[in-house]
C-alpha cells in the first residue's frame, strides 16, 4: 500500500519521533560543524569526513538504507562527482606538490561521503524534516554570531578575531566574514520555504522572525557574496513558486530585514569599531534586535491571519492579461534599473584592481562596513578569476593538479598578496584540472539544476514547495562556490551537497515506483564496492589526519623546548606521508634551530622537489645558506624565490 519512501514503523514512537530527530540532528550536526571554526581545518574535516564514510558503510552493510532504491540522476550526478574526486587524487601524479592535490582528494571524498548520505537516507515524508534542520542550525549559528559582537567580552578574544586581514568584519564562528553570510543565506529560502507553507500560522509566522539577526549578520559581515546569495535563493524560490503568498512572505522578510538593519546601522561603534569598547552599545542593540525580531513574527501572523487570505482570493480573480500587465511592469522597472545603473561603467569598476591591499577594506574611511557592501568593485576576484584562466592554457586537458592556484598566482599573478584559491571552484577546477575537471563538477551541478527544478514544476502544492525549497537552497550554494572559496568552507559546502543529495534522490523523483531489486550477486558487489571506497577513504583521511597530528606535536615539543620529541614527531610525519613537502620543512626548521645548518641544508633539499612551485622552501634555503656561509647559494636561492613570487613583500629588495 505505501511507497518505498514512507518510513516503516519500528514500534510505538517510530512514526511522530523520526521527523523530530531528522530536525534535531540536521541542526545539530550543522550548527556543530560551523562552530568548530567551519570545519575549515585538517584535523576537523578529516574527522568528520571518517564518521561519514564509517556511518555509510555500516548503514549500507546493516541494511538500513538500500542500495537498489538509487535514483538514475542519483547515480549520474553522484558518478560525475566520484569521477572528479578521482580526477583529483589521479593528480598526486603529475601535480608539482603532492601534498597539495592529496589534501584536496581528501576534501572532495568528504562531499561525495555527504552527497551519497543525504541521497540514501532520504524518504519523501522527511524532506521538509531535513530543510528545518538545516535553517534552524544556522539560525542557531547566526544568533551566536550576532551575540560575539554586542558581547565580545563573552567570547574568548582569539576566537573571534577570523583571518588577520580585517577585524572590523563580523567572522565568528566560522573565521570568514563571506562564509558566515554565504551560510547565513542558505537559510532564507528554507526559512521561507515555512513561511509559504500549509503549516499553523503561528509557525509560518515564528518562520520569519530570524530575518533582523540574518540581515543584520550579512551587514556586520560586509557581505556582498552574502547578500546576493541571499537575493539569489529567494528569486530561485519565487521562480518555482510563483504564488502571492511567496510575495508576502518574501516583503515581510524584506520588512524584518530593514528593521534588523535600522537597530544598528547608526551605531558606529559597534559596527566599525567591534571590541570592548563597543560592548556598551552590544548590550542595547542585542535586547533591541530580539525585539525586532519579536515583532516581526508579529506582524507576520497579523498579516497572515486578517490580510493574507482576503488579498490571495482577490489576487486569484486577476485574468491572465492582467497577470501579464504585472510581469510586464516589472521587467520594466528592473530593465530600467539597469540603463540608468550604466552597466559598462559598473563593469569597469568591477574589474578594476582594488586599491588597497587583497581582502582588506579600505582604512581611509569613517564607515568601512557600508562603504565596502555598496561598493562595486571585485576587491581582485576579476584579476583572479583571469588567472585561473591563464593557468588553464597552460595545461588545458588534466590541468596543473589540485591545489596548484596558490603557487601559479604567487608567481604569475598581478596583484600583490598572498591567495590561495582562485575564489570560484569552477574557474579553479578549471586551472587545476584542466577541461576534464571542469566538465565534470559542471555537469555535476548542471544536471542537478535542470532535473530538480524539472521535479518541482512536476509536483503539486507542498511537495513542489518543499522540492522548490530544497532547489533553491541548492542554486543559491552553486552560486557562491562560482564567485569565493566557499567549496573550500567545509561548513557551507556539507550543507550545499547535502541539499544536492536531497535534491538528486530517489525522494524527490515524481511517482516513484517501488524500489527495484538487485540480484544477489549485484547486491554484494555494490555493497562490497561501497564498503572498499569508504575504506580507502578512511585510510586516505587516516594518513592526512595522523600527519597533521604528529606536525603539531613537533611544533607543541618546540613550543616546551622538547628538541628530541620535536624531531621524533617531524620524522614521523614524515614516514607517514612520505610525498609531503610539509615534514621535511619541519625537520629543516628543526635543525636550524640546533645550528646544525648543513643538516638543515639536507632536509630543505628533499622538500623541494615535493613542492617544487612553491616559493617557501626556497627562501628557507636561502636563510640556511646564509646562515651556514655560503652567501652565493643563498643568493642563488634568493633568485629561485624572486622567479617563483616575484611580487615579495619579503624579498622586495632583492627582486628588483
Amino acid at each position: 500500500m505505501g511507497t518505498t519512501d514512507a518510513v516503516p514503523a519500528q514500534g510505538r514512537f517510530a512514526v511522530p519521533m523520526a521527523p523530530l530527530a531528522v530536525t534535531a540532528g540536521a541542526a545539530a550536526i550543522t550548527f556543530l560543524i560551523a562552530f568548530d571554526g567551519g570545519s575549515f581545518g585538517v584535523t576537523s574535516r578529516g574527522t568528520l569526513s571518517v564518521a561519514v564514510w564509517w556511518g555509510l558503510i555500516l548503514a549500507v552493510a546493516a541494511g538500513i538504507w538500500s542500495l537498489a532504491g538509487l535514483d538514475r540522476t542519483t547515480v549520474l550526478v553522484g558518478g560525475l562527482l566520484v569521477a572528479y574526486a578521482g580526477l583529483t587524487l589521479a593528480s598526486v601524479i603529475w601535480a608539482d606538490d603532492a601534498e597539495g592535490a592529496f589534501e584536496e582528494f581528501n576534501r572532495v571524498a568528504l562531499y561525495v561521503g555527504i552527497f551519497a548520505l543525504a541521497a540514501l537516507a532520504a524518504r519523501r515524508s522527511l524532506l521538509p524534516r531535513w530543510t528545518d534542520g538545516f535553517a534552524l542550525g544556522i539560525v542557531a549559528i547566526a544568533g551566536l554570531a550576532l551575540f560575539s559582537r554586542c558581547f565580545p567580552d563573552l567570547i574568548a578574544g582569539e576566537n573571534i578575531t577570523g583571518l588577520p586581514l580585517d577585524l572590523t568584519r563580523l567572522s565568528y564562528p566560522l573565521g570568514y566574514w563571506n562564509g558566515l553570510a554565504i551560510l547565513v543565506a542558505l537559510a532564507v529560502p528554507l526559512l521561507l520555504r515555512v513561511a509559504v507553507s500549509e503549516t499553523p500560522l503561528a509557525l509560518r509566522a515564528l518562520a520569519l522572525a530570524p530575518f533582523p539577526v540574518l540581515a543584520v549578520d550579512i551587514y556586520l559581515a560586509s557581505s556582498r557574496g552574502g547578500l546576493v546569495t541571499a537575493v539569489v535563493g529567494t528569486l530561485a524560490l519565487l521562480a518555482l513558486v510563483p504564488r502571492m503568498r511567496t510575495a508576502e512572505a518574501i516583503v515581510l522578510a524584506l520588512a524584518g530585514a530593514a528593521a534588523g538593519i535600522a537597530c544598528i546601522v547608526t551605531r558606529d561603534e559597534l559596527v566599525n569599531h567591534p571590541g570592548p569598547d563597543a560592548a556598551g552599545q552590544g548590550h542595547v542593540v542585542f535586547p533591541i534586535l530580539l525585539g525586532a525580531c519579536a515583532g516581526t513574527a508579529l506582524v507576520a501572523f497579523l498579516v497572515f491571519r486578517y490580510v493574507a487570505a482576503p488579498l490571495e482570493r482577490r489576487t486569484a480573480r486577476l485574468g491572465t492579461v492582467a497577470r501579464a500587465v504585472a510581469v510586464g511592469v516589472v521587467v520594466l522597472l528592473v530593465t530600467a534599473g539597469i540603463v540608468l545603473a550604466h552597466p559598462g561603467r559598473l563593469f569597469d569598476r568591477f574589474t578594476a584592481p582594488p586599491a588597497y591591499t587583497l581582502n582588506t577594506l579600505p582604512t581611509s574611511t569613517s564607515n568601512p562596513i557600508r562603504v565596502h557592501l555598496l561598493s562595486v568593485g571585485s576587491s581582485g576576484r576579476w584579476q583572479q578569476w583571469g588567472s585561473a584562466v591563464d593557468e588553464f592554457r597552460t595545461a588545458p586537458g588534466l590541468g596543473r593538479g589540485a591545489g596548484s592556484y596558490a603557487d601559479w598566482w604567487a608567481e604569475h599573478g598581478t596583484l600583490r598578496g598572498f591567495v590561495k584559491d582562485a575564489h570560484s571552484l569552477y574557474l579553479e577546477s578549471l586551472g587545476e584540472l584542466g577541461i576534464v575537471g571542469f566538465l565534470l563538477i559542471v555537469g555535476a551541478f548542471v544536471v542537478a539544476i535542470v532535473v530538480g527544478a524539472r521535479r518541482a514544476l512536476a509536483a503539486a502544492g507542498e511537495e513542489r514547495l518543499v522540492i522548490a525549497a530544497i532547489w533553491a537552497g541548492f542554486v543559491a550554494y552553486a552560486f557562491a562556490a562560482g564567485i569565493d572559496w566557499m567549496w573550500e568552507m567545509t561548513a557551507v559546502s556539507v550543507v550545499g551537497i547535502a541539499l544536492l543529495g536531497l535534491l538528486t534522490s530517489r525522494a524527490t523523483a515524481p511517482r516513484p515506483e517501488p524500489e527495484p531489486r538487485l540480484r544477489l550477486r549485484w547486491n554484494i558487489a555494490a555493497r562490497v564496492a561501497l564498503g572498499l571506497a569508504g575504506l580507502f577513504v578512511i585510510l586516505a583521511q587516516g594518513i592526512a589526519l595522523l600527519t597533521n597530528r604528529e606536525i603539531q606535536e613537533s611544533q607543541n615539543a618546540v613550543a616546551r623546548d622538547d628538541q628530541a620529541a620535536a624531531v621524533k614527531h617531524a620524522d614521523n610525519a614524515r614516514k607517514i606521508e612520505p610525498w609531503a613537502s610539509t615534514p621535511y620543512q619541519q625537520l629543516a626548521l628543526l635543525s636550524e634551530k640546533a645550528q646544525e645548518y648543513d643538516q638543515a641544508v639536507v632536509w630543505i633539499e628533499k622538500a623541494i622537489p615535493r613542492a617544487r612551485s612553491d616559493w617557501r622552501p626556497w627562501a628557507m634555503l636561502a636563510r640556511f645558506e646564509a646562515e651556514r656561509g655560503d652567501i652565493d647559494a643563498a643568493r642563488r636561492a634568493v633568485r629561485r624565490v624572486c622567479e617563483l613570487n616575484p611580487r615579495s613583500d619579503l624579498f622586495a629588495e632583492d627582486c628588483r
